[in-house]
């Protein structure tokens, strides 16, 4: 890879993502081609790596985008209602009523949930911390794992992508939200929002309501911090799983208000 085959590579992520996206590749590239050089498994002449972030693209800046659930309803509406397949679309939803990193909802098979406790356990090889953790099976995620069921079967990848064998990529779920942006942009003036906002979203819409920051913190599958970390193991399914039945009710609330306002 010369400079020029760089350039045109972080030209076309900007392309197809964001300049944000590829300040964030060229980033990950040049730590993965210093731990290359460090094992000697690579020259340590590669010229990206005397690219800055600012010759390619962006710096990422720190999320701030949190939905309101009048937004939430709007945007569930609008998958309902698009000509996507129905794995795309359950992908979305599944991604908004649980608050889970996309790539835990895309990775996810159907080994790894357990219907007799309506656990869902994430596997260490998808979950960021590298460490297992588990999420309750709500009401109305188990209405979706149904669909889900029927359409493409109860074994092997639970979002089947192009091949039923393997999952949905990133890029597939990126490109699908930013276009049920675009129209709710086009509709409603709606801000950008991605699929990893839905995360900030429940932590905070449901600690409007009272849920508890370790409730929340567990629903996002973060590891607890100090002393918590060390001596408190527990998972609060529990009350996970009324965090999440309480959020489907306010997203529910509010797609009735949605369809009641668009009646009049």
């Amino acid at each position: 890879m010369e400079l020029g085959n760089w350039f045109k590579y972080f030209d076309y992520v900007k392309k197809e993502g964001s300049t944000k996206l590829a300040g964030v590749s060229l980033t990950r590239i040049k730590t993965i081609m210093a731990w290359g050089v460090k094992r000697g498994l690579v020259k340590d002449n590669n010229p990206v790596m005397n690219l800055l972030i600012k010759d390619v693209g962006e710096k990422a800046s720190i999320g701030e985008r949190v939905l309101t659930l009048d937004e939430v309803a709007k945007l569930w509406l609008r998958v309902e209602r698009s000509q996507a397949s129905p794995a795309t679309r359950l992908c979305l939803q599944l991604i908004f009523i649980t608050g889970a990193r996309q790539s835990e909802v895309r990775l996810a098979e159907w080994e790894h949930f357990d219907f007799d406790s309506m656990i869902w356990t994430i596997p260490k090889e998808n979950s960021k911390s590298g460490k297992a953790f588990n999420r309750p099976i709500s009401d109305k995620m188990n209405l979706i794992l149904d669909q889900l069921g029927l359409l493409y079967g109860r074994s092997g990848v639970l979002i089947p992508g192009r091949s039923p064998r393997k999952p949905m990529t990133t890029h597939s779920i990126n490109r699908y939200c930013s276009r049920m942006w675009e129209a709710l942009f086009n509709a409603h003036n709606t801000d950008k929002f991605t699929p990893h906002d839905a995360r900030r979203t429940i932590s905070t819409r449901l600690s409007e309501q009272g849920v508890m920051p370790h409730v929340t913190e567990k629903m996002l599958g973060h590891a607890m911090q100090g002393v918590m970390a060390v001596y408190n193991k527990h998972d609060w399914i529990d009350e996970q799983r009324e965090g999440y039945n309480l959020y489907w009710k306010l997203i529910e609330s509010a797609i009735a208000n949605e369809l009641k306002n668009n009646a009049m």
